[in-house]
């Protein structure tokens, strides 16, 4: 599978603060549409839910959503966790403090976006 493909799957999945996998997925195959003019054999993302209360008492969804692609012989799939996210970015001693901490690098969902694509980028 190529790098920018993959690319494209992990910036989609890791910008996304709120939507749905049917919205994630017609972004991806836009841009893959678009951009590369390809349309792939499989696209499919899926979700689940689960939800807790956060320190205020306010209903938050920390589901899961995982993308799989295949173009020809070739499958990617990558998920991400967004309880995953919530409990270590609690952990930061900036999260009650900083009002612009979601605004930032500090993250737990910026620092693994930031990873992946490192990591792909290091791929042969």
């Amino acid at each position: 599978m190529r790098k920018e493909y993959k690319k494209i799957v992990i910036e989609w999945l890791y910008a996304l603060t709120e939507g749905s996998a049917k919205g994630l997925e017609d972004a991806i195959a836009d841009d893959l549409s678009f951009g590369y003019h390809i349309k792939p054999d499989v696209l499919n993302v899926t979700s689940t839910d689960k939800y807790i209360a956060d320190e205020q008492g306010f209903k938050l969804w920390i589901g899961t959503m995982t993308v799989l692609l295949v173009i020809g012989e070739n499958k990617f799939t990558i998920s991400r966790d967004w309880e995953e996210e919530y409990l270590n970015d609690k952990q930061h001693p900036d999260y009650i403090k900083d009002e612009n901490f979601y605004a930032s690098k500090k993250v737990y969902s910026s620092i693994k976006c930031r990873e992946l694509l490192k990591k792909l980028e290091l791929e042969s």
